[in-house]
């Protein structure tokens, strides 16, 4: 059983653009953080299965006792950015949607402007971090938000600074990228000996 990152990690190499690719990354946007490694043609569980969990990345120096407060998963999620907004609105956490927001910052709402802008700063760090440790050829972006219309572009905007915003792309196949995954990994696990010889 894999889990959604990694299908989608599947899905980009099996039907995307990462077709052709040795090293590549996944990151997922959504409740949290999620990842995926595929280095050297190999996706890379870790010795726990645990690799690409790259939401516990601290994205500030840690303070208190719970380092877990400075992650990626408490900083960088479309989550954090709807709890932030509706704070400052006073409105029911379910009445604010990531769509609502992004318009809001479209349409030039300060606060918005300055929620997004965290929002894209804590990402910088992660990619940042991922990209001199890793050394991927592309760091390929998933979740929902991606497929809003002009993302990958804000996301480059707001990244340009840190210096890397050519390695970063959005995933081919968008919300349906983890099943399509799904489907690859399914088919290996339970393929005849007999497929490779056809």
């Amino acid at each position: 059983m894999e889990n959604d990152a990694n299908c989608v990690l599947l899905a980009e190499r099996w039907q995307g653009k990462a077709a052709e690719m040795a090293n590549f990354l996944v990151l997922t946007i959504g409740t949290g953080i999620g990842g995926a490694i595929f280095c050297q043609h190999q996706l890379i569980n870790g010795a726990r299965f645990r690799a690409g969990e790259f939401g516990y990345m601290l994205t500030d120096r840690p303070g208190g006792r719970d380092p877990r407060r400075y992650s990626m998963n408490e900083n960088c999620t479309l989550r954090v950015l709807r709890h932030r907004y509706a704070q400052h609105i006073g409105a029911p956490l379910d009445s604010v949607t990531g769509e609502l927001i992004f318009d809001r910052y479209d349409a030039g709402d300060p606060v918005c402007q300055r929620l997004v802008a965290e929002f894209f700063n804590g990402l910088g760090h992660g990619l940042y971090n991922l990209v001199h440790i890793f050394d991927p050829q592309t760091i390929f972006i998933g979740g929902g938000v991606v497929e809003r219309p002009g993302f990958l572009t804000l996301l480059r905007q707001h990244l340009a600074w840190f210096g890397i915003a050519d390695y970063l792309d959005t995933v081919s196949h968008g919300n349906d990228a983890g099943l399509i995954g799904a489907v690859y990994h399914f088919n290996q696990l339970y393929r005849s000996p007999d497929d490779d010889r056809h």
